[in-house]
């Protein structure tokens, strides 16, 4: 069996963090490569916030061709904590040059 360091996602928005530890967000949105792509369903992750952190277990990870793909199937299903979601809110966090390079990642989780 493989030990494997903590895994450790970041979440810059207080707002998104508190839907999170309230159980209103199921799914952390992340574009595929880097160490995401090394996270599998069943793995313990750390959700931290500034110095706030709440630990959940992986329960899936749906991968879409494109961000506009996976807001067709998964925007106002109320698990990315929000509805209405648009392309242009991951430009707070993302190139656009990246979000049109890479596939999107959707790691459903539940709370510990």
């Amino acid at each position: 069996m493989e030990i494997r360091d903590t895994i450790e996602l970041s979440v810059k928005r207080p707002d998104s963090f508190r839907a999170i530890q309230e159980g209103l967000k199921l799914g952390e949105v992340r574009l595929y490569r880097g160490f995401i792509t090394t996270i599998n369903s069943g793995d313990v992750v750390s959700i931290v916030c500034g110095k706030e952190e709440v630990w959940v277990r992986v329960s899936r990870i749906d991968i879409y061709d494109t961000i506009d793909e996976m807001l067709i199937h998964k925007n106002n299903s109320g698990i990315l904590g929000k509805n209405n979601i648009k392309k242009e809110y991951y430009q707070e966090f993302y190139k656009k040059e990246d979000l049109d390079r890479y596939q999107v990642a959707v790691i459903m989780f539940n709370i510990l």
